[in-house]
């Protein structure tokens, strides 16, 4: 079964009559301004900055190593103004990292606690949106922006919207009346579904932004020039020296499963080894749970696989 058909199966009500409203609560919205931004960000994260135009893109921001730190979901708000989104575990982090060469350049680089992040997504999403909004992010613009408030449109694995606004905004309190459903979590089951990757404080500095599919999201460009990790990520780019797949897993476990937990394939000689680690989980149902996981390669689901100290059954690599 496709992508698209799961998310009606599970999720029938996102292609009915109706809106659903998702509070992205673990996520967190930073800022950085100053006439020095795009040159700072350009020598800083995996994708040219000089590209992003009226566009977000997701990229990641990495160590020496090339080892990803956190990845970002990134966009111009305005001249010298840049805004990015990134999971809320990761950001103290991430941010401490970024600021340590800033001394010398005119930048500021912070959390913006007075924006709120919210899903909007429904087959009626759109034409409400459109009562607000006296333009409309396309396929080329994904990114609108009218006075304080930023629309953000994504198209996978279905039509969705995310709205960034100050939380005393009169369009955003009417929006917040349209709401026939709430679901926190399925911006996230969305992600698994999107392969969009979902790096925690858990896992952070641990996989190269190969492992994590962003060379497939254009995350990741090789002709930019110099940024933190480039050489390391260009090496394993060029002589093919990255292992591990982003993989979207299925299980009918009930047991709680928790991210950076190991994931195990049994070998011939019936010993069981480490061939992943787990960066997401969302509960589908009563049964059944979507995992995001980092594994190897030459994995398949002919291979017998298990979450280490799980009493899980059988799980399925989506892909």
């Amino acid at each position: 079964m496709n992508t698209s058909k799961l998310i009606k199966k599970y999720f029938p009500y996102l292609f009915e009559n109706n809106i659903t409203l998702i509070t992205l609560k673990k996520w967190t919205l930073t800022n950085i301004i100053g006439s020095n931004s795009k040159e700072y960000l350009q020598n800083q994260i995996t994708i040219d900055v000089n590209k992003l135009d009226s566009n977000h893109a997701i990229c990641a921001h990495c160590n020496i190593n090339g080892k990803v730190w956190s990845n970002l979901r990134i966009f111009k708000f305005c001249e010298n103004n840049y805004m990015y989104l990134q999971r809320k575990s990761t950001s103290n982090l991430q941010i401490q990292e970024l600021k340590k060469y800033s001394i010398f350049s005119k930048i500021k680089i912070f959390n913006n606690i007075n924006m709120l992040c919210l899903g909007i997504i429904g087959k009626e999403a759109q034409t409400e949106l459109s009562k607000y909004f006296q333009n409309f992010p396309k396929k080329n613009s994904s990114v609108y922006r009218q006075d304080n408030i930023i629309l953000l449109k994504f198209d996978f694995p279905c039509e969705r919207f995310l709205l960034i606004s100050e939380k005393n905004n009169i369009i955003l309190k009417k929006i917040l009346q349209l709401t026939k459903k709430t679901n926190n979590d399925l911006w996230l089951t969305l992600d698994i579904a999107s392969n969009i990757p979902i790096i925690e404080k858990e896992t952070s500095g641990k996989f190269l932004p190969q492992s994590l599919n962003l060379e497939k999201l254009k995350g990741l460009d090789f002709k930019k020039g110099c940024y933190y990790g480039q050489e390391m990520i260009s090496k394993a780019h060029y002589k093919n020296l990255n292992k591990y797949n982003l993989s979207w897993i299925t299980t009918k476990s009930d047991t709680i499963i928790k991210v950076g937990e190991i994931i195990e394939s049994k070998t011939k000689d019936k010993q069981w080894k480490n061939i992943g680690y787990v960066l997401a989980t969302s509960q589908i149902n009563t049964k059944t749970k979507w995992i995001q996981a980092v594994i190897k390669k030459n994995i398949s689901n002919n291979d017998k696989i298990r979450i280490k100290n799980a009493t899980n059954k059988k799980i399925w690599i989506k892909s």
